[in-house]
């Protein structure tokens, strides 16, 4: 049978069903992977095949990639409240809005003080015109993902040398966020952003 793991590294949540995944997903912004038998199906946005986490407490940064446009979202944490962030606020941008992916080493220090064997953190930063700077882990997984990324950089180019450059500045869209509306369902009580047509987790109309 299909499950569905947290991936934050503070959170060991399982989940046995799209349902159940979805929710912990609405109700912590953590991001889910599929464990079990291989199906193709994931708590990921439709279309997306990716994504980077920024943490910078109290507030949590995601990029999430799909193949014609990436998916800003900041998220706001009370230090009252672990489970539910306490703002939400999302934009669309383009692969241009990228400057640059540069791959580093970094030197973590000695394991423990009785521990000299140093830790070394290997990957890739994921540099936004603004300087927001994205980690992304050196793994199989993290590796393909960047390949990806970069395909569309290339495509985005193409186009931004067809058209003259009419793009709105980074830090003008980050200025200009909209508030997230929910709406809940009533057939099965899950909660979608305003305009979700049909409820994902149980079919019914919302």
């Amino acid at each position: 049978m299909d499950q569905y793991r947290c991936t934050a590294p503070s959170c060991e949540f399982i989940a046995k069903s799209v349902k159940i995944a979805y929710s912990h997903k609405q109700q912590t912004g953590h991001t889910l992977e599929l464990i079990g038998s291989g199906a193709q199906h994931s708590p990921y946005p439709t279309g997306a095949f990716g994504q980077a986490v920024l943490t910078d407490s109290p507030y949590q940064y995601f990029l999430t990639f799909n193949d014609d446009h990436i998916l800003w979202e900041k998220q706001t944490w009370d230090p009252k409240s672990s489970k539910i962030p306490a703002r939400v606020e999302h934009d669309q941008i383009s692969y241009s809005k990228i400057k640059s992916i540069t791959y580093e080493e970094i030197d973590l220090g000695p394991t423990s003080l009785f521990n000299r064997e140093r830790r070394v953190w290997k990957g890739w930063y994921i540099i936004l015109t603004n300087g927001m700077r994205f980690p992304v882990t050196d793994d199989g997984k993290g590796g393909q993902m960047i390949v990806r990324i970069k395909e569309r950089m290339k495509l985005d180019d193409g186009k931004g040398t067809e058209k003259s450059s009419s793009g709105i500045p980074t830090r003008e869209v980050i200025k200009e966020f909209r508030e997230v509306v929910l709406i809940q369902c009533r057939s099965c009580g899950a909660r979608y952003q305003q305009g979700t047509l049909r409820c994902l987790t149980c079919g019914a109309n919302l």
